[in-house]
């Protein structure tokens, strides 16, 4: 086992922060580590190995917990300077991205620039007072969280921009397919009552092929190869906003709210609630009803969701089972599938098949098991659309010990390598949804810089697939009622607000990818019985929050109704 040393200050480290630290290659594997700290100094032990990158929480004063990552480090017997060298990952993280998006044609404002260069003297000026220590000083830390705090700053410019520009491209490409969709009279349009014959008709076809729709386009405004939206073509279908909903219709008050903020439903079925409450099931025809007759496509599913709560107790009687278990789960799939059909559009195979292990089978045995889902939705429902939901999409699942899981038999498998294994075994997927919780203590994600958020998107591009995105982050720190897990932030300053800022900042940029198709907002009213706390756009006592209107905005400006940017909060 190899030892690195990182002086820090004083207050760094709690028991939370100290489980989420870790070690990632150069090819983003995910390697646990033992972490402690004592004596202002994190001791960070782990398995030989030649470079890494050291990831850790930490908090920037106005950005909240962040989980940061270093440079490349080496293995060496002097300690490192954790906050600079979190400064100096940052840094570098921005300035490989900017300059990425610079060369694929992206203007960058001069005021980036002048943020980052700031950042990187102050970066110097740390690195030149830590030099001249082997112990914790304040003014280090200081210096070094100043051009952290920079570098954030910096981020909110560069991914605005990218927004923005792709923003702009896509109303363009969509101006253009109208215009060669809908070719004005005096150039296509036989006189009225009159008959066209196949001569004329060819000609009319070469017409309409041969018109120059960019013709009246300024220059700058023509498509470039070389622009940052090369894929442009591939994001032109408006994108979706969509949230869950139980059985319970809404309430007339807040279907103004609801109109105004989404254009996607998934209707969130449980298996354990409707074994218990088999009434419920025409309670979600008429959810599914509704949705349907105000022209929203509807979402339907998991038709199992591994978490233990929405598992039905009487298959644990088949605890270890594997066939007694797929006997099982092809019935209810049979019956839920031949039951909502003809309301359904899209159907979620699993959820959360990657992290969580109630019923005693493998990961693989789970994945199998979806695929078994996904052939025998195709059966009973030829028409569908298929997705299916990796959980914890970031890699962290593989640090905790499996939930579920008896006699330390299961191995957790890193959630990309669970995607490939689904993608290659030639299933009829029509898209990954992957499931971020940010912020909790149990079972979630630390929140992470825009320009990390960027490069996991184009991290899971490389399977060439739609990618659906849903998000539960809290608004509240204190107790709440209706939260059916028993967790809380380990931020204490998620507010409503802070809610608002964070998807104001990082949910424009994700949409602006040409692989993601829509994005969730898991939780629509905080007083109805929800998993994570606060997570909802309407809290417990009835009161909107920030975030309603950002997503509303998101979801006006993506699905092309006019042209803009949300604004930052």
């Amino acid at each position: 086992m190899e030892v690195l040393r990182f002086l820090c200050p004083p207050e760094f480290a709690t028991p939370e922060m100290l489980r989420a630290v870790h070690l990632s290659t150069l090819d983003g594997t995910i390697l646990p580590v033992t972490a402690k700290f004592s004596e202002s100094i994190l001791h960070v032990s782990f398995s030989t190995i030649d470079s890494f990158r050291l990831h850790v929480p930490w908090d920037v004063p106005s950005y909240g917990h962040q989980l940061l990552m270093t440079g490349m480090l080496a293995r060496r017997s002097e300690p490192y300077y954790l906050s600079v060298e979190l400064a100096r990952g940052l840094c570098a993280s921005v300035r490989n991205q900017a300059t990425d998006w610079e060369v694929l044609g992206l203007n960058i404002p001069e005021t980036f620039w002048e943020m980052i260069y700031k950042a990187g003297r102050l970066l110097l000026q740390a690195i030149s007072l830590a030099r001249e220590t082997t112990f914790p000083r304040p003014e280090v830390d200081m210096i070094a969280q100043q051009s952290l705090s920079e570098c954030l700053a910096a981020t909110q410019i560069l991914s605005h921009c990218y927004v923005e520009r792709v923003l702009y491209l896509r109303k363009l490409a969509w101006q253009s397919q109208e215009k060669k969709a809908l070719p004005t009279a005096s150039q296509t349009e036989p006189p009225e009552n009159e008959d066209l014959d196949e001569e004329q008709m060819v000609a009319l076809l070469q017409q309409m092929e041969n018109t120059p729709f960019l013709e009246d386009l300024p220059e700058e405004e023509h498509f470039s190869t070389n622009d940052t939206a090369l894929h442009i073509a591939d994001a032109l279908p408006p994108k979706y906003v969509g949230t869950r909903l139980d059985w319970t219709p809404l309430e007339k008050v807040v279907k103004p709210l609801f109109f105004e903020t989404f254009n996607q439903i998934n209707i969130d079925l449980s298996w354990a609630k409707i074994d218990q409450n088999p009434e419920t099931l025409s309670e979600f025809e008429k959810q599914m009803a509704w949705a349907n007759s105000n022209g929203f496509p509807v979402t339907t599913g998991p038709v199992i969701n591994f978490f233990p709560q929405h598992v039905p107790q009487r298959l644990q009687a088949f605890r270890g089972d594997f066939a007694a278990i797929t006997q099982a789960v092809r019935q209810y799939t049979e019956f839920i599938v031949k039951r909502f059909r003809s309301r359904v559009n899209t159907w979620i195979a699993t959820a959360r098949s990657n992290t969580y292990f109630p019923l005693g089978l493998t990961a693989l045995q789970q994945l199998e098991l979806t695929a078994l889902i996904i052939r025998w939705i195709r059966e009973f429902q030829p028409t569908a659309e298929i997705i299916t939901s990796i959980d914890q999409p970031w890699g962290e699942g593989v640090l905790n010990a499996p939930i579920g899981a008896s006699g330390g038999n299961v191995e957790v498998l890193p959630p990309m390598t669970c995607a490939e294994i689904l993608l290659r075994s030639h299933l009829p997927l029509s898209g990954l949804q992957l499931e971020f919780n940010i912020g909790y203590l149990h079972r979630s994600s630390y929140d992470r810089p825009a320009v990390c958020w960027s490069r996991l998107m184009d991290q899971w591009s490389s399977l060439n697939v739609p990618l659906y995105l849903t998000f539960r982050v809290p608004s509240a720190s204190t107790p709440d009622p209706q939260a059916t897990i028993p967790t809380h932030p380990i931020w204490k300053e998620w507010s409503s607000r802070q809610q608002a800022v964070w998807a104001s900042q990082i949910l424009p940029l994700l949409l602006a990818k040409p692989y993601v198709y829509g994005i969730e907002w898991a939780v629509f009213r905080d007083y109805r019985p929800h998993d994570y706390p606060h997570a909802g756009l309407i809290s417990v006592d009835g009161k909107i929050k920030r975030t309603q209107k950002i997503l509303a905005e998101i979801q006006k400006f993506f699905s092309l109704e006019e042209t803009g940017v949300p604004k930052m909060v």
